[in-house]
């Protein structure tokens, strides 16, 4: 499922409510299964930690069992291809491919029922996005959930089978990617914003 919508129309609230590092003011928000949170590039991480500790963090909140800690953290450190040098650095020195690397490969590692990804694809070299991106095809043949936010309407299109369009939080329209993604470029681009694609939507 893709979110999309103009800057402030709620999409990233939308995810850490699902994702439950937010709570909501009215309202419930039900999840069946474990998560994998891809948020904002670098969330949920100590910057002031290395990228090992900072790991293991992340299999913890995710409800790894102590048991399995150690070779949920070999999945991540396989997956991110960074060196034992790297990871023992903290995560404030990391470039934002590093960051990629390591945010990615904790939220897939911990083999989640939903994956939350918000926008973190857009970042690293060619290579390990095409990795990414076959690690995803791989989730949805397996019948994960993945619930994508980005600006990118053509990873929406590759990507996801049903699309919602938020304005200022509302649901202005749900269905089909090609559809969604559509009247999200007319909203983008005209000056009335969303007044200019109500006659679309109804």
């Amino acid at each position: 499922v893709a979110v999309v919508g103009t800057n402030g129309s709620g999409k990233s609230t939308l995810l850490s409510l699902i994702a439950q590092t937010s709570a909501a003011t009215e309202g419930t928000v039900t999840v069946r299964g474990r998560i994998g949170p891809l948020l904002e590039l670098g969330a949920g991480f100590h910057p002031d930690e290395n990228g090992r500790d900072n790991a293991y963090l992340m299999g913890a909140l995710s409800g790894i069992a102590p048991g399995k800690m150690d070779e949920y953290y070999r999945g991540v450190v396989e997956f991110a291809e960074l060196s034992e040098d790297v990871l023992e650095r903290p995560v404030k020195t990391y470039s934002s491919g590093m960051f990629m690397r390591l945010a990615f490969a904790t939220a897939t590692a911990v083999d989640p029922d939903i994956l939350i990804i918000d926008e973190a694809l857009a970042v690293g070299d060619a290579r390990f996005q095409f990795k990414c991106h076959a690690t995803l095809d791989q989730l949805l043949k397996d019948g994960r959930t993945i619930i994508f936010v980005s600006h990118d309407t053509n990873s929406v299109k590759r990507l996801c089978d049903t699309s919602i369009l938020l304005e200022r939080g509302e649901v202005l329209l749900k269905g089909s990617p090609n559809d969604v993604t559509n009247i999200y470029t007319k909203l983008i681009t005209s000056p009335l914003g969303a007044d200019a694609i109500r006659a679309d939507i109804l």
